[in-house]
């Protein structure tokens, strides 16, 4: 998938996919992953994990692209994203960082120099061997309590202050009941826009005015800046 302008908007369009992703789920893999300029750092990655139906789940990672040669200039933003449904998540305990360490392992997710128009199904793994770790059970018991309470009131949470989102996310999603580990959408290295909704996006630096902007358009922002919460 990359992302492509035009004088009126910026949006995505799918250059590769496989067969079994009809038009349906490619419209909505367009609709959610970042376009290009809404990657917050420069040289960044986003990754993100959203829910495309009842039993069918999409994780993406988006990465700045070559030079566009059009008027505009400026850089791609380029996705892969893979599509699994909730019986394969399940050998995962539920927990789709444990399946995006394995499937970074296996060299997916990564910028491609070029891409076949017609992308070949993959082969994972049934379940992962690894766990999450690296977090004090009990703090990390009361920040899941009090991002979950946020989540259910406001729709919307931002977490400031995380240099390593991930890692947290799947300690976070470790302390969640099983059944509620694929309810709860996120994206790393995303800005937050309005047309793209999350329940839980992340950005690296805690400052002021970046609360207040946030707080503005009614988002409820959580900073963890102050815990060392990094694997």
């Amino acid at each position: 998938m990359s992302s492509i302008d035009s004088r009126t908007l910026k949006k995505n369009e799918l250059i590769s996919r496989s067969n079994n992703i009809d038009d349906e789920i490619a419209k909505a893999l367009c609709e959610r992953v970042p376009s290009r300029g809404q990657l917050t750092l420069d040289q960044s990655e986003s990754v993100s994990f959203f829910e495309l139906n009842g039993d069918q789940f999409a994780l993406s990672r988006s990465v700045p692209g070559r030079i566009e040669g059009s008027r505009s200039g400026g850089r791609q933003t380029v996705s892969h994203i893979i599509v699994f449904d909730r019986a394969q998540l399940q050998g995962y305990q539920n927990n789709v960082v444990l399946l995006l360490r394995v499937v970074r392992s296996m060299g997916l997710l990564i910028l491609q120099t070029s891409m076949p128009k017609e992308l070949p199904l993959i082969d994972i793994p049934h379940h992962s061997f690894q766990e999450p770790n690296g977090f004090s059970r009990s703090e990390l018991a009361k920040e899941t309590e009090r991002i979950v309470r946020a989540i259910d009131i406001h729709k919307r949470v931002v977490i400031l202050g995380l240099l390593d989102p991930l890692s947290f996310l799947c300690a976070f999603l470790a302390e969640l009941p099983l059944e509620e580990r694929t309810q709860i959408s996120f994206a790393t290295g995303m800005n937050v826009v309005d047309e793209k909704p999350f329940d839980l996006q992340f950005f690296p630096r805690a400052e002021t005015e970046l609360d207040k902007e946030l707080a503005s358009r009614q988002l409820r922002t959580i900073s963890l800046a102050a815990h060392s919460m990094t694997v």
